[in-house]
This record gives C-alpha cells, sequence and structure tokens, in this order.
C-alpha cells in the first residue's frame, strides 16, 4: 500500500469517545458530555446499535457491531450527564 495518509483523522472509537464523556460530566462541563452524546446517537443504525469504530468520512460503522462495550460506556455517560452534582 502506498500513498499519502495524512489527512485521515482516524477513526473514532465510540468506547474511548464516552469515556471523555463522563469525564466532562465529572468536572462539571455537562454540555460538553451532552455533544458527544449526541454524536453517538447520530452514528447508531436506525435501531441503535453502536459499533466498536465509525468511518471518519462517511460515519459508517467500521468494525464490530453491536458491541455491548460501546452500548455499556453510552448508558454509563448518560448516566453520569444526568446525575445531579
Amino acid at each position: 500500500m502506498s500513498g499519502d495518509y495524512s489527512k485521515i483523522p482516524g477513526n473514532p472509537w465510540l468506547i474511548s469517545t464516552m469515556w471523555l464523556a463522563q469525564y466532562y460530566a465529572l468536572v462539571g462541563e455537562r454540555d460538553e458530555a451532552r455533544k458527544l452524546l449526541e454524536w453517538a446517537r447520530s452514528v447508531a443504525t436506525p435501531t441503535g446499535l453502536l459499533p466498536e469504530q465509525v468511518n471518519p468520512f462517511d460515519r459508517s460503522p467500521l468494525s464490530v457491531m453491536p458491541l455491548a462495550w460501546s452500548h455499556a460506556e453510552y448508558l454509563r455517560a448518560l448516566r453520569s450527564v444526568r446525575q445531579p452534582g
């Protein structure tokens, strides 16, 4: 394989994105956390399935789907945003 791959931003991972959302919620930046939750919802399939990774160009799933861990971290992030505090 040859080519210039420097313009490829990488594949977004749902799990690490949800960890970042949990961090934002923990430090009180709930609006930032909500933005990441909305992004996760936007890359889910019409039936709500979440993949492990997402294509950075067309947002299609790139790997295992559904991935229970992605769903679990989404729920943890959602819970952390909704908790009082």
